[in-house]
């Protein structure tokens, strides 16, 4: 059994993995951010999207697969930092900007289609914020890896979210089952026991 967390960047998913693990007790199975960065590939396909999107997003697509695996086969509860889902929607970001061509698009499709017949996470938790605070948040860490995110990509990704959040509740989607909640997520918020306890207590009540 696994939580999925999911938000557009800058929302504060990694220090709201970090404060749920510490009140449920609960292992975190983070992105696997550090080995793309280490191999250079974070930086290259930030520079030139179009020419490295593809080689990026199935690298992705893959690492992401293996944590939701290991997620599978958890004997205690973790919590995902993005899944398989949220995963698609980055990479079909790239497909309409033209970054990944019609065929590597295709290729890509294939491959999830396969990884998501896995089991589910009992809950997708959202954490919901307006683009315009994620991208000030954005801008206020400044990793030279987002230096070229822009307002409008952050506004895109929340709109796919809502889409995809609305397919899983209704069951348009292949992951049946898979509950879904919004939760808005504010500056501070992981350091205010009472927010902190209605959203571990919210968690607990969709496990049952």
């Amino acid at each position: 059994m696994y939580l999925g967390i999911e938000g557009i960047p800058g929302v504060g998913k990694t220090t709201a993995c970090k404060a749920l693990s510490e009140r449920l007790g609960w292992r975190v199975l983070f992105e696997p951010v550090k080995a793309v960065e280490e191999a250079g590939l974070l930086k290259d396909f930030y520079e030139a999207p179009a020419k490295h999107a593809f080689v990026f997003q199935t690298y992705m697509l893959h690492a992401r697969f293996r944590l939701q695996q290991l997620a599978c086969y958890e004997e205690a509860p973790v919590i995902l930092d993005r899944t398989l889902a949220g995963d698609w929607l980055f990479a079909e970001a790239h497909a309409l900007a033209g970054n990944i061509t019609k065929h590597e698009w295709w290729v890509y499709q294939q491959a999830y289609e396969v990884m998501t017949a896995i089991r589910p996470p009992f809950l997708l938790l959202f954490l919901d914020v307006a683009p315009e605070v994620a991208y000030a948040r954005v801008r206020a860490r400044a990793r030279p890896s987002e230096a070229n995110m822009t307002l409008g990509y952050l506004t895109g990704l929340r709109d796919r979210y809502e889409s995809l959040l609305s397919r899983i509740q209704i069951g348009n989607h292949r992951w049946r089952g898979t509950s879904v909640m919004r939760y808005p997520w504010l500056d501070g918020m992981d350091k205010d026991e009472n927010w902190m306890h209605d959203l571990v207590t919210l968690i607990k009540r969709r496990m049952a």
